[in-house]
């Protein structure tokens, strides 16, 4: 085999019936038939030692359309892209190929199937937490229950089992609770609809320093199964326009928030109690 494909003979036919041709090693007979799609061979480029001689045979009215190779390293490639004029399409297609790839799918596969019953798992754990929980909450007998900083999303499972009404996909119907429903009141460090959820404090400081709000607030509401969305029982302002030179970092705003909670969580529970809320 030469460390070199050798020069095409001639212009090969792109025209006629179409051929494909698979390979795995050198490509001496693709060459064959490579040389035998050349009409007339170019009189100016001579056949190098071991190409085809003046008697090859011909493939008239034919042209080589592609070449598959098994093997990434056949020097049939290098032929069919050196030694053909013009150059013929040709790509691999190995069985390790086919192989990594089903490897590579089951291992995907594999992994969604563990995160699946890892995610169902999860859920039924959560579940049988949150009607622990409930079952807990429920032995104290309780007027009010209070979410002071809990960091846990309760469920609807929980909600229900408290006497809040729910629909069917989980979601309260009403933002205040049912005449039955213990109360259940949370703590949160930002204003109705803004920055539900957790690191409210930091990603108002954020947007403070993005100049996008010039106050912030903390708010006590009704719990319902959407995160900070039920009902506000009280809520407060903080003015942060004002405040460019204390409020220069988040732990200074943390400490601004934090006084206002403090006495925030005890008028709403105090309102909730005495049925003005």
């Amino acid at each position: 085999m030469p460390s070199q494909p050798t020069a095409p003979i001639g212009r090969r036919s792109t025209e006629g019936r179409r051929v494909l041709v698979l390979i795995s090693g050198s490509g001496t007979n693709l060459q064959a038939l490579i040389d035998a799609t050349v009409p007339t061979p170019d009189p100016t480029n001579p056949l190098p030692a071991g190409g085809v001689d003046t008697q090859r045979e011909l493939l008239p009215n034919a042209q080589i359309v592609g070449v598959i190779s098994n093997r990434k390293a056949a020097f049939g490639l290098q032929r069919a892209q050196h030694s053909a004029d013009p150059p013929i399409p040709s790509e691999v297609f190995s069985l390790k190929m086919v192989r990594d790839q089903r490897a590579a799918a089951a291992a995907a596969a594999a992994a969604a199937a563990v995160a699946q019953d890892q995610a169902e798992a999860e859920r039924k754990l959560r579940a049988a937490y949150d009607e622990g929980l409930a079952e807990r909450v429920k032995s104290y007998a309780p007027d009010l229950v209070v979410l002071a900083g809990f960091m846990h999303i309760v469920s609807p499972t929980f909600l229900a089992a408290l006497g809040h009404s729910t629909t069917t996909t989980g979601a309260t119907e009403t933002d205040s609770s049912s005449a039955c429903a213990v109360p259940i009141i949370n703590l949160h460090p930002a204003l109705p609809g803004a920055f539900d959820g957790i690191h409210a404090i930091e990603r108002a400081y954020a947007a403070f320093e993005r100049g996008e709000i010039d106050k912030t607030g903390v708010m006590v509401h009704r719990v319902i199964a959407e995160v900070d969305r039920g009902e506000p029982v009280l809520v407060e302002e903080i003015e942060l326009g004002d405040k460019r030179e204390v409020v220069d970092s988040v732990e200074a705003l943390a400490t601004l928030i934090h006084a206002v909670e403090h006495r925030l969580i005890v008028r709403g529970a105090r309102a909730v109690l005495e049925g003005r809320a």
